[in-house]
């Protein structure tokens, strides 16, 4: 029946092709309006309908891509590249805007936000970078940090992740829009890109000196106790951008962490300078209003991120370019952003991204079921000791929550892996395996909701 319903479809269109053929040809003769013809030929067109099963949407004509209304990826460290197998599957499935793609209306497609390496992907993808150079540049990063710390990794003096995260996004952007600074902000307008950041004035945990390991573990423990309403207060964004610049800025200071993913002197840093230039850059922004409250959505001023200090931050605007004098010390405003708010959200209909697992709850959320946090050991450069054995060791067979910035976060085996390998660098078979698992999970997602947008079987 439906052989014979083609046919039947195709009989009647080769006949309306043929009556307006003829139409046409008498109408040119006679010197009339072919309008009519055209319109007669337009309205004899089939229409093809969209066919669904359970495993995909597909149809032989396009269709509108589902819609989501914002996309949230956590704070993931070296797992940023589980965000880039997200991201991929998203964009496969016409979920995210694709690179060279037609910018359609707003509201066609997600907000995204990013938290630390959430937030360097979230950019990338707005700026159309694909998910396989964004994989490029995790590898390339993981083997600088091995080549320059050895066995003490990230650790290792003078290593500074956010410096490396510069000078290797910032060209990939530049090259992904044609170094055309108008076609990122035409993507990103309007809000659709919102960066996350800890504001230090208002976040009680900072403080940067060395630390005896009983003060790290009296803070860590402090960290994972906070509500929400004490995280929301430090917790700000960015989100109006004027250059590629500023957008990258945003991302370095989102994953700033004195000591551990940056350097320790933060803007007094002589060689390395990817904070002080990007906190000069953040703070041209906080004038310019592109800098909010996390909780009220209200911009901030300067006198919010430091009131003793708003003159010295006036004097340092008005220098040279890019210059932050020594005694512009406490003029680092901002922290990492996933210190205050580690998986940024609009709402409650906000997908989070997350490698960690947990419940998300009341958002939908994309993230490891169990058995993909279920990885064979392999070589890391802090795995020679067996240490990562030793972790995983201390919380198997448990299973037990525990609230972190108000999700409840499994406390078991393979969060704590997961954890240890956001922190340090893992071998490179180990990271494209998890770019694996994010797209699976994304996958999994995605036809959970009926939202495959190709065939797949």
């Amino acid at each position: 029946s439906e052989v014979a319903g083609a046919k039947q479809t195709t009989m009647a269109l080769l006949i309306a092709i043929n009556q307006a053929v003829a139409t046409s040809r008498r109408r040119l003769r006679d010197g009339t309006s072919m309008k009519p013809c055209i319109s007669a030929l337009i309205a004899t067109k089939p229409i093809l309908p969209v066919v669904r099963d359970n495993n995909s949407w597909f149809s032989s004509s396009c269709r509108e891509p589902p819609h989501l209304p914002s996309i949230g990826f956590s704070g993931a460290g070296f797992l940023g590249c589980y965000h880039l197998g997200v991201a991929d599957c998203l964009l496969k499935h016409s979920i995210l805007l694709g690179p060279l793609q037609k910018i359609p209306s707003s509201s066609q497609h997600p907000i995204l936000l990013g938290a630390s390496a959430g937030a360097i992907v979230a950019a990338s993808i707005c700026a159309g970078v694909r998910a396989e150079d964004g994989m490029n540049i995790v590898l390339e990063i993981r083997r600088r940090v091995k080549a320059q710390g050895g066995a003490l990794d990230v650790l290792y003096p003078g290593v500074s992740l956010i410096d490396h995260v510069r000078e290797l996004v910032l060209p990939a952007i530049q090259q992904a829009v044609g170094n055309d600074e108008e076609l990122l902000i035409r993507r990103i307008s309007n809000g659709r890109l919102r960066i996350a950041l800890t504001r230090k004035s208002s976040y009680s945990l900072y403080g940067w000196a060395p630390l005896p390991a009983s003060l790290v573990l009296s803070r860590t423990q402090k960290i994972i106790s906070k509500d929400a309403a004490q995280v929301s207060n430090a917790y700000c964004y960015v989100d109006s951008y004027r250059s590629i610049e500023e957008v990258v800025s945003a991302c370095i200071l989102s994953s700033y962490i004195p000591g551990l993913t940056g350097p320790a002197r933060g803007v007094d840093d002589a060689t390395n300078k990817a904070v002080r230039d990007a906190t000069h850059a953040i703070l041209q922004l906080v004038e310019l209003g592109a800098v909010k409250d996390g909780a009220t959505d209200e911009a901030l001023s300067l006198s919010d991120l430091s009131p003793t200090t708003n003159e010295s931050v006036s004097n340092t605007l008005d220098a040279t370019h890019k210059t932050i004098t020594p005694s512009s010390s406490l003029l680092e405003p901002f922290l990492d952003g996933g210190l205050s708010c580690v998986w940024p959200t609009v709402d409650n209909s906000t997908i989070i991204v997350c490698p960690i697992r947990a419940n998300f709850d009341p958002n939908p959320a994309i993230f490891p079921e169990l058995e993909s946090g279920d990885i064979t050991d392999k070589s890391s450069t802090l795995d020679e000791d067996g240490l990562l054995r030793k972790i995983k060791t201390i919380f198997a067979m448990r299973d037990i929550t525990a609230t972190f910035h108000g999700k409840k976060v499994h406390i078991a085996s393979d969060n704590a892996e997961t954890l240890f390998r956001m922190m340090f660098s893992s071998s490179e078979t180990i990271l494209e395996e998890r770019f694996q698992h994010g797209y699976n999970d994304a996958h999994r997602f995605l036809k959970e909701r009926s939202m495959l947008n190709v065939y797949t079987k």
